[in-house]
């Protein structure tokens, strides 16, 4: 019998080595071929893999797996499990991993295919998203902010089917082996929403795991945040934000903007300004909204509508300092 999936909130405070969100019991084998190839850290994390063994001796391992047994021997302290590293310098390694569940190391074919350069600190993993029969038909239920080519997370909501899989802090490199193009969020939009159609997709994560980096991502991430505001709006206006705002995603998507480059008419003066603007099609002349779409009942905190009292019409004009 199938079991519900548990469903994390992102954390409030700084991004941390260890994220909210469950593990998994998993092993690997790989080879030391020196020392150095991998780094474990206080907590039994590997914390960096050496270039030299990413796709090859050590392919099977994520920075951010955390040891538990080496050879079928528990490891507690880093002592332990280094002491037992050493020893097994030019043969293979048998480890019992802690590993973030629905993750998998990024392949050598598919790092090559997005482009992917590996900063020092971060840790790179790819994360399979599957949609189940009872999740919910909804939105993904998360918010990203786009930098360049990575869209962060930076914020998730419990409910959604993104808190299963993703963390704060996490920033998402591609789409199916398809690098995230400069800074179009459309583009990621545009996928999660077919998520609940095709219910499944891979993405590449980069996310921070030494000291330097996770300091420096934080410097980052506050600047990512939305800025506090001391205005609180009700339910009902959010909502109608919201309702207005996909609606105009939905009729300017079918504008198309008249290039800076496009044909110029032969009799046309070249000191004459151009009026037009939008090259509207064919599609965008015939928009139309239903009022329905344009229409949302406002709750009011009045049972007896006897006690509302009649509103003073006024200009408008009289409101401009508010």
């Amino acid at each position: 019998m199938a079991t519900a999936r548990p469903v994390k909130k992102g954390p409030s405070g700084p991004i941390n080595i260890l994220p909210d969100i469950p593990y998994k019991k998993t092993e690997a084998t790989f080879k030391m071929n020196k020392e150095n190839d991998i780094e474990v850290g206080d907590n039994m994390m590997i914390m960096n893999i050496a270039p030299s063994a990413f796709f090859t001796n050590c392919a099977e391992l994520i920075a951010g797996d955390r040891i538990t047994k080496i050879n079928a021997m528990p490891v507690k302290t880093k002592a332990e499990a280094v002491a037992a590293l050493k020893g097994c310098v030019g043969s293979d390694v048998r480890v019992e991993l802690l590993r973030r569940q629905f993750t998998s190391p990024v392949t050598a074919e598919r790092a090559k295919k997005i482009g992917l350069t590996r900063l020092d600190g971060f840790t790179y993993f790819l994360l399979t998203c599957v949609k189940e029969s009872t999740d919910p038909v909804s939105s993904f239920g998360f918010t990203l902010k786009l930098l360049k080519n990575r869209a962060h997370v930076i914020a998730l909501d419990p409910k959604g089917i993104a808190s299963i899989y993703f963390c704060i802090g996490d920033a998402l490199l591609d789409l199916d082996g398809t690098p995230i193009p400069f800074n179009d969020i459309e583009f990621v939009r545009g996928y999660t929403q077919k998520f609940n159609k095709n219910n499944r997709f891979t993405v590449v994560i980069e996310r921070p795991l030494g000291t330097q980096a996770l300091f420096m991502y934080n410097m980052l991430f506050k600047l990512m945040l939305p800025q506090e505001s001391d205005v609180e709006m009700g339910p009902d206006a959010v909502l109608i934000g919201k309702e207005a705002a996909n609606m105009h995603r939905m009729v300017f998507r079918r504008l198309k903007p008249r290039s800076v480059y496009g044909p110029r008419a032969a009799n046309a003066p070249r000191n004459e300004p151009t009026l037009k603007t939008l090259d509207v099609s064919e599609k965008a002349k015939n928009i139309r909204v239903a009022s329905s779409a344009m229409e949302l009942k406002i709750a009011s905190d009045i049972e007896d509508e006897d006690e509302l009292k009649p509103v003073d019409r006024k200009s408008h004009a009289m409101f401009d300092d508010f």
